[in-house]
């Protein structure tokens, strides 16, 4: 069995996307912006602007992050590929704030997979189309294997 080695990373952005409120990357990059221009009120207007400008630089991690997972549901749905949007929200964004704990996943997974016409396997099997082309978004590397699978072009 083959280990996809971005399905941590790419669960965490989606789960960090939810726990956000599903911002957009501008709104994402604005908050940060206006949060650092509020803790420099005291300071000089072009020093504020200046270290409201490297904070967003030092998140650009996180905001790629949410572009990425932003991209991948935008595209998902452009794709007619609503069923795994549903999946991805059932199953990720469900209680963004708890740690993960053993089960969590499964348990999310089995519930979709009753209320929604769908089996287990194919709930996984979609949850694993948006982890990895997510990380393709993102620019993480992904198997050949599962690129030619999944037909991920970008």
């Amino acid at each position: 069995m083959e280990k996809d080695f971005t399905k941590q990373y790419t669960t965490e952005a989606f789960r960090l996307f939810a726990r956000l409120g599903c911002p957009s990357y501008e709104r994402a990059r604005e908050i940060v912006y206006q949060q650092e221009l509020n803790k420099r009120s005291e300071c000089p207007p072009d020093i504020a602007v200046v270290q409201a400008e490297r904070a967003v630089e030092k998140q650009t991690p996180t905001l790629l992050d949410i572009l990425a997972v932003e991209e991948t549901i935008t595209l998902l749905e452009k794709g007619e590929k609503s069923n795994i949007v549903k999946a991805v929200k059932a199953v990720y964004f469900v209680n963004p704030q708890q740690p993960l704990r053993r089960g969590d996943i499964s348990n999310r997974v089995r519930r979709f997979a009753i209320t929604y016409p769908a089996d287990e396997r194919t709930v996984y099997r979609w949850l694993k189309e948006a982890r990895l082309l997510c990380a393709a978004i993102r620019g993480l590397r992904i198997s050949d294997a599962d690129e030619r699978k999944f037909r991920i072009v970008l």
